[in-house]
C-alpha cells in the first residue's frame, strides 16, 4: 500500500505570515489542502501531515480525516519527516511518498505519473523537480 506524508509545519516566515505557510490560501483553498486534493486524485488515500509551527491550525483544518504527526522542534525536512516513522512503519509493502504541503501548483498527472515511474524502473528515490 502506498502511503504519503505531507510537511507541513513551515512557518511561512517570508510570506510575514501570523498562520503556518500551508495554510495561506490560493484561490480560496490552503495550500494543504490542493496537495491533499492531488493526492487523493492519485488515488492516494493513506496520508498524514506533519505539523510544526501552529499546529492547531492545521488540525483544525484536517479534522479527523488524516493522521497528524507533530514536530515541535524544527529541525530540518529530515526531521520532520523522521516525525512520521510510526505512520510509516504500519505498512512496508509499499512507496512512501513525501511531499510539501505548502506546493499547490503539484497536480494528481503528476504525482500518479512519477509514482508509475518510480515502481516501473524500481526505484529507491525519485525525485520530482521542475524548470520554471
Amino acid at each position: 500500500m502506498n502511503q504519503v506524508v505531507i510537511l507541513a509545519g513551515g512557518h511561512g516566515n517570508r510570506m510575514k505570515a501570523a498562520i503556518p505557510k500551508p495554510m495561506l490560501q490560493v484561490l480560496d483553498v490552503p495550500m494543504l489542502g490542493w496537495v491533499i486534493r492531488a493526492c487523493e486524485g492519485a488515488g492516494l488515500s493513506r496520508i498524514c501531515v506533519v505539523t510544526g509551527y501552529k499546529a492547531q491550525y492545521v488540525e483544525l483544518y484536517l479534522g479527523d480525516r488524516y493522521r497528524t504527526a507533530l514536530q515541535a522542534e524544527q529541525l530540518g525536512t529530515g526531521h520532520a519527516v523522521m516525525q512520521a516513522e510510526k505512520f510509516m512503519k504500519e505498512f512496508t509493502d509499499g512507496n512512501t511518498l513525501v511531499l510539501c504541503g505548502d506546493a499547490p501548483f503539484m497536480d494528481s498527472e503528476t504525482i500518479a505519473n512519477a509514482l508509475k515511474l518510480h515502481e516501473a524502473q524500481e526505484n529507491a528515490v525519485t525525485v520530482i523537480t521542475a524548470n520554471l
